[in-house]
């Protein structure tokens, strides 16, 4: 009995030994592994070392635009009354009140026009033609609610034109710093999507190239992941001429950046 004890001890410990030995030979296999999936490309740690400019929330910039214009509209039909109505004939409490709708109502136009996204803001020429049509159907709509309720003794027709033209202007002009500051805020990477591709290979090159060729485009590709072999991934995905701009693709699983 005591004999059968000793045998089971010797062979427990002798399996105990073989089984640290075994655990010991594989983690030495596996650590050249996982030393060479912890290094990243020279393209990506190129990218990795530039500095990335804090980011503005398109919704954000779309929200100041509109508290913006909503403010300069009211303050033109305001500064209108004040300066042509006002003098003749004295104060009349409905003409601020109806500056202030008609801003609203402009702001709701504009909206509808769809011209409150970061995309538009790209694109000053198309984006004032819509802002144009909007405020022109605005007030050709309002026009004829003042000459259908009859209201028009209530209110100067020179106030009303001059109310369009002078916003209708203030409107581009200000659209038009709009776009020079959304092209500066663009350039320092201040209004980048950022986005990462997940697999490499033809289809990844295809689709870097595609975001890389579009006009005003504000996807930027900061990384790409493919856990293939080199076999079935290359190390270089896709590359334009900047170095920073080339995205090289890790066959370990490691991300490789770009700019």
């Amino acid at each position: 009995m005591l004999k059968g004890r000793w045998g089971a001890s010797v062979m427990s410990e002798y399996g105990i030994r073989e089984i640290r030995a075994a655990s010991a030979a594989a983690a030495a296999a596996v650590a050249p592994v996982l030393n060479r999936r912890r290094e990243l490309s020279p393209a990506a740690m190129l990218a990795a070392a530039q500095t990335i400019m804090p980011a503005f929330s398109p919704i954000v910039l779309a929200g100041f635009v509109r508290m913006i214009e909503l403010a300069l509209m009211a303050a033109i039909g305001i500064t209108i009354y004040f300066a042509y109505v006002f003098p003749v004939y004295g104060f009349s409490w409905y003409y601020p009140l109806t500056a202030l709708a008609i801003a609203v109502l402009i702001v709701l136009a504009l909206q509808t026009a769809d011209i409150y996204q970061v995309q538009a803001f790209r694109t000053p020429f198309s984006e004032c033609i819509r802002l144009v049509v909007a405020l022109t159907l605005l007030f050709l709509v309002v026009a004829a609610i003042m000459f259908f309720a009859k209201l028009g003794d209530y209110y100067s027709r020179v106030w009303l034109a001059g109310f369009y033209g002078v916003g209708l202007v203030a409107l581009v002009g200000s659209r038009m710093c709009l776009y020079g500051l959304v092209r500066h805020w663009t350039a320092e990477g201040r209004l980048d999507r950022r986005a990462v591709i997940v697999g490499g290979g033809d289809a990844g090159e295809g689709l870097v190239d595609a975001l890389k060729h579009q006009r005003e485009s504000d996807v930027k590709v900061i990384g790409l992941f493919d856990d293939r072999g080199e076999d079935r991934a290359p190390a270089v995905c896709a590359c334009s001429s900047s170095a920073a701009s080339m995205i090289s693709s890790s066959s370990r699983g490691s991300p490789a950046s770009t700019s």
